[in-house]
C-alpha cells in the first residue's frame, strides 16, 4: 500500500539502464551510486516515471542506459498520453563520485558529474525546471519512488554498503512479478516498462 495516497501499489526494483513507466500506482526502489535516476510525475493523470541511467549520453538499443536518452523517452511518452511538460514534475538524483576520474576525462569530471550535466541538460533543453535536484556527494543512495504521487524517499548508502544494498532488493523478484504484470496490461494501458 502506498503509505502517501492509500492505494494498492505493486512493488518493483528498478535495475541500471532501466526505465518503469507507471499509469497503475507503483513503487519503484533502486540503488544509485555513479549512477542517476530522473523521475517525472504527472499530477494531473498520476502517472509516472522514473529512469536509472548508467551513463550520460549516448544512443542504444536500452533507452533507460544513457541519461539524455532515458529522459526523451519518458518525455516522449508522456508526450503521446497528452501530457505537456509543462505538466511534469521532475526530480533529479544520484551522481556519486563513487569511482575516481578515469584517465583522460579530467576535463569532463567523474561519471557521476557527467551525468549529472546530462540529465539537467536534457531537462533544460525539454523546458523542464527540476523540483528537486539531489546529486554529487560521496556516498550512494537507496531510493523509494511512489509512481502515483510522485513522492521519492531517500537513504544514503555508503561506498562499502552499495552491493550489499543492491543484493538484497534485487533478491526479492518483485521484477518477475512486475514482468508478468507488464506483460499482462499492454495494451489495456495500467503499466508499462521501457522496451
Amino acid at each position: 500500500m502506498n503509505p502517501s495516497s492509500g492505494r494498492q501499489a505493486l512493488a518493483v526494483y528498478l535495475n541500471p539502464a532501466e526505465i518503469v513507466v507507471a499509469e497503475a500506482p507503483a513503487t519503484v526502489t533502486t540503488v544509485l551510486g555513479s549512477c542517476v535516476a530522473v523521475t517525472l510525475f504527472s499530477p494531473r493523470t498520476r502517472i509516472g516515471s522514473i529512469c536509472h541511467a548508467v551513463l550520460p549520453s549516448g544512443l542504444g538499443p536500452e533507452p533507460g542506459k544513457f541519461a539524455d536518452q532515458a529522459i526523451r523517452y519518458m518525455i516522449d511518452y508522456f508526450h503521446e498520453q497528452q501530457i505537456d511538460t509543462d505538466e511534469l514534475v521532475a526530480k533529479v538524483f544520484g551522481g556519486a563520485d563513487m569511482f575516481p576520474q578515469m584517465r583522460g576525462s579530467r576535463n569532463q569530471g567523474t561519471i557521476g558529474a557527467q551525468n549529472i550535466r546530462a540529465s539537467l541538460a536534457a531537462l533544460e533543453q525539454a523546458g523542464i525546471n527540476p523540483a528537486v535536484v539531489e546529486v554529487g556527494g560521496q556516498q550512494g543512495r537507496k531510493l523509494v519512488f511512489f509512481s502515483d504521487t510522485g513522492d521519492v524517499y531517500i537513504k544514503r548508502v555508503r561506498k562499502d554498503q552499495m552491493r550489499m544494498a543492491e543484493e538484497m532488493l534485487n533478491t526479492r523478484g518483485n521484477n518477475k512479478k512486475f514482468d508478468a504484470l507488464s506483460r499482462n496490461l499492454q495494451g489495456k494501458g495500467s503499466a508499462g516498462r521501457g522496451e
